[in-house]
């Protein structure tokens, strides 16, 4: 009963916003655990339910308003302004680490940080189901753990023809990925026919001209058809300072 006077009053709230066919859903996600939420009625019979809602008889209505407050400012933060209100405490002074730290970085003589060691194979038809595979020279991922980002990024590469009667536009794909101290790109061209990924190096006929390009990210190291592998090659990895990153699409 209290989710349901709680979709009931989120709905009352901001319909008038988000149309009348906007669907409220309660899901039971949370950062903490506050008890039971029975209502006024369910809290005065003293029942199971009733006698674990730890806060009193008015609980649910103290949530209810509260919720209609968040709900009116996520619809309508200018005329529903909220406080920012206390910042979470911050104990991350006070964690123990019992891992070494990393202790440097190098990279082989003549080369520098993303660089590449092994490139894809250049004038390969890749299609659909093959694997794209690159190795960059790389630092430590333990440098920077890319908190809220992604350590590779795959890229699409849309063409804005100078002659816009051609829509027969190749598509340029790229695979990219960094990590710290190395931001590595790896560049195949692609065209898109009939489903196929097929390699537009050494196509017949004159290329169209490029006059703009924009690029898109379509896969990070978050989806299943990538992979980010970092290592240290070669035998006493503990005591080696260089190290590959290994990306694969």
């Amino acid at each position: 009963m209290s989710g349901r006077r709680l979709r009931k009053v989120i709905e009352e709230s901001v319909k008038s916003s988000m149309g009348p066919n906007m669907v409220v859903v309660v899901a039971g996600l949370s950062n903490t655990y506050s008890s039971y939420v029975a209502t006024e009625e369910e809290y005065s019979s003293q029942r199971y339910e009733g006698a674990s809602t730890l806060y009193g008889p008015y609980t649910l209505a103290a949530y209810l308003a509260l919720y209609k407050t968040l709900a009116e400012a996520l619809v309508d933060p200018e005329h529903s302004p909220l406080p920012s209100g206390p910042s979470p405490p911050d104990f991350s002074h006070r964690l123990l680490s019992f891992m070494p730290p990393v202790i440097t970085d190098t990279v082989p003589p003549f080369r520098h940080f993303g660089g590449i060691h092994t490139d894809v194979q250049r004038g390969h038809s890749y299609k659909p189901g093959e694997t794209v595979t690159a190795i960059f020279h790389s630092g430590c991922p333990r440098n920077s753990l890319r908190t809220n980002g992604t350590f590779l990024t795959v890229e699409r590469k849309r063409k804005v023809l100078a002659d816009k009667s051609d829509h027969s536009s190749p598509v340029l794909s790229r695979l990219l990925s960094h990590v710290p101290q190395a931001y590595f790109n790896v560049v195949e061209d692609i065209s898109f026919l009939d489903g196929n990924l097929l390699s537009t190096m050494g196509r017949k006929g004159k290329p169209p001209i490029e006059k703009s390009a924009i690029w898109d990210i379509i896969y990070d190291d978050n989806d299943w058809s990538t992979k980010f592998h970092w290592y240290r090659p070669g035998s006493l990895k503990e005591l080696r300072s260089q190290s590959l990153a290994k990306v694969s699409w």
